[in-house]
């Protein structure tokens, strides 16, 4: 074996359940993303292809729920169903005393234990500045003794507004329904010692614990900068971005020879009126290719040039609409080419010719594409599934 005896390996499972996975699964579950959930004509129509590149499966509510026996709840929340996950650790020529480990610990954790593995110290500053401090504790110690004492005594959680914290085998949950406000949450308290999958809420029998779990998670969230907390849903919380909040440009402009933009630094799109204008010279009918695009395989939008016509496709979960020019795209220097969307009607704006369509996309779904924005390239093709 040799190398692979010296290799650390960390494998950390995604513990699986996921509230819109709906009661059938789905063959791509982005669909859910565009609020246009699978159905079970569309599951079986794409059965015999699931696991295809084309395809994105999420599996059923029964399987999401034996994957967080015995928690309660799933993903996206602060339970134990969403935040237990299996962990698995290889190293042989460390790890002399394999078996399972019952010690507390967190996601944070990964890093501070794989410095301490590589006997590397975090630098306190770099180029002059503070270096944020590290917030886990490494498990090396576990790796030997299945029966050491938890070094890792208290952690905070927060998704989406549903807030948890842990301490010595205490944990206090205010959990939040979909398009619930924090307000209106209440906090429950359990006993992970004495009740492992948290099905006894004994906040009533010791308020006073409740109470300082409480104040533990508000101090927490204060110190890593939880706060403040969104209050809106997954499907907004993009909105909210900081680098979209703090950039309040209005236009943006790109080269040709611009290299790829991550999508949280391009323009922000959802929900907007927007036009996208390119300059471009053509020297005569055969030149074509991609103005513009941002997305993946299964979202995303492109503006091209094909067979001398203006194209703009859009990829709603493999959903593709295609919007093509009634005229050929001029040739010539200096041609300006538009694409425009004014939430509800499209049009095309070919030098000064504009072609409109009476199509109307769903104004949440426009640019809900996980890739990035390409400019002047062939990548962007890749948009549409179809080619």
């Amino acid at each position: 074996m040799g190398e692979t005896e010296n290799t650390l390996i960390i494998f950390l499972s995604d513990n699986g359940g996921s509230r819109e996975v709906g009661l059938e699964g789905s063959s791509n579950a982005l669909r859910f993303f565009h609020k246009k959930p699978s159905t079970t004509a569309q599951n079986l129509k794409d059965f015999d292809r699931i696991g295809e590149i084309e395809t994105h499966p999420h599996y059923p509510l029964g399987w999401m729920q034996v994957s967080n026996t015995p928690f309660i709840y799933s993903k996206r929340t602060s339970y134990d169903g969403g935040t237990r996950v299996p962990l698995i650790i290889s190293w042989p020529k460390e790890i002399k005393k394999p078996g399972i480990r019952h010690q507390f610990h967190h996601v944070t954790d990964i890093t501070p234990t794989i410095m301490e593995a590589l006997n590397l110290t975090l630098p306190k500053t770099y180029k002059g500045n503070p270096i944020k401090p590290m917030e886990g504790v490494s498990l090396k110690y576990t790796f030997n003794d299945a029966d050491a004492t938890d070094q890792k005594k208290e952690q905070y959680y927060e998704i989406e507004g549903s807030r948890a914290y842990y301490k010595d085998g205490w944990k206090a949950i205010s959990h939040r329904e979909p398009n619930q406000k924090i307000a209106d949450t209440h906090w429950q308290l359990f006993n992970l010692k004495d009740d492992f999958a948290a099905t006894i809420d004994v906040a009533d029998k010791y308020p006073e614990k409740l109470k300082q779990l409480k104040q533990a998670w508000w101090k927490a969230a204060d110190q890593f900068n939880v706060l403040p907390i969104i209050d809106v849903p997954l499907l907004e919380r993009p909105m909210y971005t900081k680098l979209w909040q703090d950039d309040n440009r209005s236009e943006f402009t790109y080269q040709a020879s611009t290299n790829t933009v991550h999508r949280f630094q391009g323009p922000f799109l959802p929900n907007h009126a927007y036009v996208i204008r390119a300059e471009i010279d053509r020297d005569d009918t055969t030149q074509q290719g991609v103005l513009a695009a941002l997305g993946d395989l299964y979202s995303g939008y492109s503006l091209f040039i094909k067979d001398n016509k203006l194209y703009y496709e859009i990829n709603t979960a493999y959903r593709v609409t295609q919007l093509i020019s009634a005229q050929t795209v001029p040739v010539g220097k200096d041609i300006i080419i538009e694409y425009r969307f004014d939430k509800v009607p499209l049009a095309f704006t070919v030098a000064k010719g504009l072609f409109k369509d009476g199509m109307d996309f769903d104004k949440l779904s426009v640019l809900r594409g996980t890739g990035s924005l390409w400019i002047n390239d062939k990548k962007g093709l890749y948009v549409n599934p179809s080619g």
